[in-house]
């Protein structure tokens, strides 16, 4: 993202966020099956996503996500995610 486009296009780059449920976790192709109220079903991570590392991910976790919103019908199937934020963590905590 940021090799693409300059620091003033990206101070304008309109972003969306949406909470999704995590399916599944696919490592190797950096890719997350998620579930959502839109058609979104994968989120791909790269070097410069921020916020958790992907590793710190469950099955079940919700998250909070972040990605370049380009049209007002913009309503992807999969996305490229700028950040992530764990909402809701399926392990429960031992206290």
């Amino acid at each position: 993202r940021s090799s693409m486009y300059s620091v003033f296009e990206l101070a304008k780059l309109p972003t969306k966020e949406i909470s999704v449920s995590i399916v599944e976790i696919d490592f190797e192709k950096k890719c997350i099956e998620v579930e959502s109220e839109t058609n979104l079903e994968y989120i791909y991570y790269t070097s410069y996503t921020e916020g958790v590392e992907i590793t710190e991910l469950n099955i079940g976790d919700i998250i909070k996500i972040e990605y370049d919103f380009l049209f007002e019908t913009y309503d992807p199937t999969n996305v490229y995610i700028n950040s992530i934020l764990v909402l809701e963590s399926s392990i429960a905590e031992v206290d």
